[in-house]
């Protein structure tokens, strides 16, 4: 199979537990070999007993069988199975195992593999659910949905339908099936040419967008949801995937089967709204908002203040109840109290009502501490419930984003992974709901690869990682311009259309921009309700007249919205316009704010929404010039006269009602003390129940894997006796079986021939047997190896001049304790004649071949097996016994070599070259490589051309080679010598370095040209003696000097030595020093030869600290030059200055940096630096440099005069960086 094909075949994940067994032989009896699927089965398996799953599998599929190992690479057509006490995870093709342990809580083996398989393999992850209890897998089966992967779960024929009902209830699964019919199911999935690699949806959206928008334009009228505007990637892939489940290749046909099927536009809706959360999802995120954002939101409040939060997309409720959890946890460690409300919408209502519930099966509390589990929730049966004071600050409620009004004065934003969803405009509209939602200061979190794109210049990143914002407007903008979507369906009150005014408006779209625009620039603020009076549009800033609603129900009715002074008018109007389908307008309504009293005029008139033909009521707030001497022909609200007859008809009704409802409390409240003292007598019972029950699920659980994979195993034993019989009568080794005491147990007929056995003497001890053996006692030998537990094996001779291999085994257990013996007698006396025949040509051969100088070797090709005679070992200096195949010599070939013996075999092998000839290093047993000569020829092929078999012959040429290379290496040397020399008398010049000898037989000292320099003397004049250079040193240093050198001598090392010296005119220096003393065979000091340098500025003791630390690690170029030179020579540079110019230290020192612009010397920069050389002053400039390579780069140059104690300037320190070109 090719790489690519390696990368994209699918990968089966099997999860099962009590029951399981049956399910497994009937799926995998069904799979064909060549599927080219991997399949890793994961299984719930007792840690206490050995699983005989991969012998009991093998017989059920020609597919092979393994437990996996850590780090083994998946193979297609393979079956892995989970090891006991072990968890196993997928990552880039390999699984990885850990040790599982109970201590650590709930253990979900199935769940944590798919997540994985879900993260590696994508849409090719397939998870399949077989027969178990509990509900592990339901979390993984989310994961691999998300990802675009396909489930499968077995029907009502599992024995145990605890796992598979679990899997169903998440309406996620794509196909119920007993486990015989799986397999073709699963190979018609992947077959179908849309999941192919090759072929996609895209060419044929490319053709034909008709089949795409009716698709698109059925689930729309089916759902209320649009989902033309889902990101195309996403929607075709998942498109493609109902088609390959209803073996559909047409996208046309698949319409025309949606148009028909409304269950299946349930199905691929559902498709679409795959979500996968959990609690505490990311938890490092979780962590910065409790630290961070947690504390920002409660600054300053008080228990009555609210804190608002808003969680669209919550699908079923995880990530909403994990905030409330969080929020929880502060007020109780620190004491801080405020009114949490949590607000999570979505448009999923199945979605909703689990999350309403707070009903969650235990395999979604995998990542929920221990703390948190006992705190905030309670165990029901197989599950757990969120605990109701948690349960009572999150409010779900059905919502489009799209489409319905978002809340406001929201402090925190949570919507993570939704807008990845959705293409680039709509991501704007929703980041724009957001803006609108969010107080000032609030804060926004995103999913981990969404940003908020535009909106930057609004929203600060408090933490880029996990996508947290801070909300930095100071006031939200208007409402209309963040609800551009929602404005798609306003349109005129007409009444319901028939069918073909239907179907006369196809065209509606090219009108629907300009009735946006006139409702943008015409329209007052105003709301649109449904006949429930629920708000399901806005338009305009119509937050003075309305606020969200707050309480645990909410939803969204206009009268719990509305301000108190509004309440009764807009009551009266919208009755009179449902009752008589009129439009109504109350005018001069009066309204006091904080500025002043100001007056509207209020509207309300219906319209009629054209896809589901819904009735719907505007509500229209419009400010009023109030003047009363005007006489106006429209109804002005009479507040007085409208309220008192209003108020006294509901008084009425509100003491009715306070009646009866006393009267139910008295009832209820008595009802409830009675049935709350049995609740908690159950509950405890209930707990007990519940724990004791779980206890022996789980064993039993395990006993039933455990039963059924012993029944198996005791009808195999009875065929492996079988054989075993018949192999015992068929054989022809003579084999006894003695048992723990050494009686004879068994033994096969071959043996009598040898060993004197009848079949009475079976339970007779073994000493009491004779036997023909020469000079062997076998009872001994039996005695030892029980004792022992160690084999023995030897040749053995009987009285006929029979030769025997006798073989004696420990008889071990499964538990490797030995109970007996096998003991076995193998006649080789014919191969022992032709081994000593074949000994005897070896031995002639072999001394021959050392006559030559000469080893031999063959190879057979097809299994790499190698032969060779001892001298070809001789010559490497290892055992015969450490080569037993080709690559064993191969593997001690030079690197370098390695590739040229390939090639000159593989020549060979295919024609090109007629005999194999190659010289190549190996290396010998001592480490060393030597030189060897291989000559070789195929002596056989088969039919095909193939080589089989290549003998050849190998000489030891390290003798010459060496020679060889001997006289190459003094040539070189000859001409780096010459080249050092070269390098070392410039370097010598520029750098102040002087070399001296002396002789320390005859005391003559000789110093170079620059040792006089630097001392100060001429030579002429100079006594050349020891004395004198010591004449030379400071006094105080003298005796420190004189010690170190003899010190050196001592110790036959070299030495350094730092130290002063003073100088004819007084003038004192500082120079450093390198030594090194030779002597003779007798151990006798001869002569003494070393380095001196005068340290001045360039010593480090001289340089301050900063300086010191730059040079020795920065990449920032440092020069430092001699102004008291001519020319002011460069004397010192470090390696960043190498690195960065190309120039090597030798060749620029004694230049001028100059040399730098490459004659580029009209610069602003450079006339910077000149005024600051020529005032002594530090001075910085951005300069053009040039490479050595001639490329040019700026750098910002700064230099610095340093001076000595007397204040003059000795050297000129230069530090460049390296900046962009501007």
């Amino acid at each position: 199979m090719d790489a690519t094909s390696e990368a994209e075949f699918y990968i089966v994940g099997v999860g099962t537990s009590a029951g399981g067994l049956e399910a497994l032989e009937k799926f995998f009896t069904h799979m064909p070999p060549d599927n080219q699927m991997a399949f890793v089965v994961i299984q719930h398996l007792s840690p206490d007993y050995e699983s005989h799953m991969v012998e009991l599998l093998s017989k059920y599929t020609p597919l092979k069988v393994h437990e996996a190992r850590d780090g083994v690479k998946v193979e297609p057509e393979n079956i892995y199975l989970i090891p006991r006490r072990k968890n196993m995870t997928i990552f880039k093709g390999k699984l990885y195992l850990v040790e599982s342990g109970r201590s650590q809580g709930l253990n979900l083996p199935i769940d944590i593999f798919f997540e994985s398989l879900a993260k590696d393999r994508s849409e090719k992850a397939i998870g399949i659910i077989l027969s178990g209890t509990g509900s592990d897998g339901t979390r993984g089966i989310r994961a691999i949905k998300e990802m675009g992967g396909m489930v499968m779960v077995q029907d009502e024929s599992a024995r145990f339908d605890g796992m598979p009902r679990s899997a169903i209830s998440t309406q996620l699964v794509d196909y119920v099936l007993p486990p015989h019919a799986m397999p073709p199911s699963l190979l018609s999935y992947i077959k179908h040419p849309y999941l192919n690699r090759d072929l996609s949806l895209q060419p044929a959206i490319a053709d034909d967008q008709v089949p795409l928008e009716k698709l698109f334009a059925i689930l729309r009228n089916r759902t209320g949801i649009d989902f033309s505007d889902y990101k195309p990637n996403t929607v075709l892939r998942r498109i493609a995937r109902r088609m390959s489940i209803n073996q559909i290749d047409e996208l046309s046909d698949y319409v025309r089967f949606l148009e028909h099927a409304s269950a299946e536009s349930q199905l691929l809706y559902k498709e679409f709204l795959i979500s996968v959360t959990r609690f505490f999802r990311d938890p490092e995120a979780f962590d910065i908002l409790k630290r961070d954002i947690v504390p920002e939101l409660f600054k300053g409040k008080r228990p009555q203040d609210q804190i608002r939060i808003w969680v669209p997309g919550c699908a079923t409720g995880e990530e909403a109840y994990s905030l409330a959890i969080l929020f929880q946890e502060y007020m109780q460690e620190t004491g801080v109290h405020a009114d949490v409300k949590i607000f999570a919408t979505d448009i999923d209502q199945d979605a909703l009502d689990v999350a309403s519930r707070g009903v969650y099966p235990e395999s979604t509390l995998a990542d929920i501490s221990f703390e948190r589990l006992r705190d905030f929730f309670i165990k029901r049966g197989d599950s757990y419930e969120i605990l109701r004071h948690v349960r009572a600050s999150v409010v779900f409620a059905y919502q489009n984003l799209v489409k319905d009004p978002p809340f406001s004065r929201i402090d925190l934003v949570s919507c993570r992974n939704l807008l990845i969803y959705l293409q680039p405009h709509l991501q704007k509209s929703v980041m724009g709901l957001f803006q609108f939602a969010l107080r000032p200061q609030g804060y926004l979190l995103l999913g981990s690869s969404e940003t908020v794109g535009d909106f930057s210049n609004v929203f600060t990143s408090h933490n880029n990682r996990w996508k947290i914002y801070r909300y930095d407007g100071d006031t939200p903008p208007p409402l209309r311009h963040s609800l551009g979507p929602m404005m798609a369906d306003l349109r005129p009150s007409l009444p319901p259309k028939t069918p073909r005014a239907v179907a006369a408006s196809a065209d509606w779209h090219s009108s629907d921009t300009i009735l946006r625009h006139l409702v943008e620039q015409m329209l007052p603020p105003c709301v649109v309700i449904d006949e429930r009076q629920t708000v399901i549009h806005a338009f305009g800033d119509v937050r003075q007249y309305l606020e969200a609603p707050i309480g645990y129900q909410v939803n969204l009715n206009i009268m719990n919205m509305v301000r108190a002074e509004l309440t009764l008018p807009l009551s009266t109007a919208l009755h009179r316009t449902m009752q008589n389908q009129e439009t109504v307008t109350y005018n001069h309504i009066r309204l006091e704010e904080t500025a002043g009293v100001h007056y509207i005029n209020l509207t309300t008139r219906q319209f009629w929404e054209r896809n589901n033909r819904q009735r719907l009521i505007l509500v229209q707030f419009e400010e009023s010039a109030y003047q009363p001497v005007e006489a106006d022909s429209s109804e002005t609200f009479d507040l007085n006269q409208s309220a008192a007859q209003r108020i006294d008809d509901l008084e009425h009704q509100l003491q009715y009602t306070k009646e009866n409802l006393q009267a139910t409390i008295e009832e209820l409240e008595t009802s409830n003390e009675e049935l709350q003292a049995t609740n908690e007598e159950l509950l405890a019972a209930n707990e007990e129940l519940q724990s004791t029950n779980e206890e022996l699920q789980s064993v039993n659980e395990e006993l039933t894997t455990v039963n059924n994979e012993y029944q198996l195993k005791i009808r195999e034993l009875t065929h492996l006796n079988n054989d075993i019989n018949n192999l015992l009568s068929a054989t022809d080794i003579g084999t006894i079986f003695l048992d723990g005491n050494l009686t004879v147990r068994r033994f096969t007929p071959a043996v009598q021939g040898t060993v004197n056995l009848i079949a009475q003497d079976v339970d007779r001890p073994f000493k009491h047997i004779s036997h023909n053996l020469i000079g062997i006692d076998l009872h001994a030998y039996a005695e030892r190896v029980l004792e022992s537990k160690t084999g023995v094996e030897r040749e053995a001779h009987s009285q006929n001049g029979n030769v025997y291999l006798l073989k004696l085994s420990p008889y071990l257990t499964h538990t490797h304790q030995a109970d007996g013996v096998v003991i076995s007698l193998i006649d080789i006396t014919r191969r022992r004649h032709a081994e000593q025949e074949t000994d005897d040509y070896r031995s002639r051969l072999d001394m021959a071949m050392q006559a030559g100088n000469l080893a031999w070797w063959e190879i057979d090709v097809p299994s790499g097996q190698i032969t060779f005679n001892r001298r070809k070992t001789d010559l490497l200096g290892y055992a015969a016994t450490n080569f037993t195949h080709y690559s064993d010599f191969t593997r001690l070939l030079h690197p370098d070599d390695y590739d040229p013996a390939m090639a000159a075999m593989r020549q060979h092998f295919e024609g090109i070259a007629p005999t194999y000839q190659i010289i190549y290093r190996i290396r010998h047993q001592d480490g060393a490589y030597r030189w060897f000569q291989d000559i070789g020829q195929v002596v056989a092929r088969d039919a095909a051309g193939a080589p089989l078999t290549v003998t050849g012959i190998v000489i030891d040429i390290t003798d010459l080679k060496q020679a060889e290379e001997e006289r190459q290496r003094h040539r070189q040397t000859q001409a780096e010598l010459a080249r050092s020399q070269a390098i070392l008398s410039q370097t010598r010049h520029v750098a102040s370095f002087g070399h001296w000898e002396l002789n320390l037989t005859t005391d003559q000292l000789h110093w170079s040209p620059e040792v006089h320099t630097i001392f100060g003397t001429v030579p002429e004049r100079f006594d050349g003696t020891y004395a004198a250079f010591l004449e030379c040193v400071h006094p105080d240093d003298r005796a420190a000097v004189e010690q170190v050198y003899r010190d050196s001598i001592t110790s036959r090392t070299p030495y350094h030595v730092k130290h002063r010296i003073l100088l004819a005119d007084g003038t004192v220096k500082r120079v450093s020093e390198w030594g090194e003393t030779f002597f003779d065979e007798n151990g006798r000091a001869t002569h003494s030869v070393g380095l001196v340098q005068e340290l001045s500025v360039l010593d480090d003791s001289a340089l301050p600290a900063p300086l010191q630390n730059a040079l020795a690690g920065s990449d920032d170029i440092f020069i430092i030059t001699d102004p008291n030179l001519p020319g002011n020579p460069i004397v010192y540079v470090n390696a960043a200055f190498e690195k960065h110019t190309g120039y090597l230290a030798v060749e620029v020192i004694g230049q001028n940096p100059r040399l730098l612009q490459n004659g580029d010397m009209d610069q602003p920069g450079l006339d910077t630096l000149r005024q600051a050389l020529a005032a002594g002053m530090p001075g910085q400039a951005v300069v053009r440099n040039y490479r050595k390579d001639g490329t040019p780069f700026s750098n910002n140059v700064a230099i610095y005069p340093l001076k000595n104690t007397a204040g003059h300037i000795v050297r000129w320190l230069g530090i460049q960086r390296e900046v962009a070109e501007s």
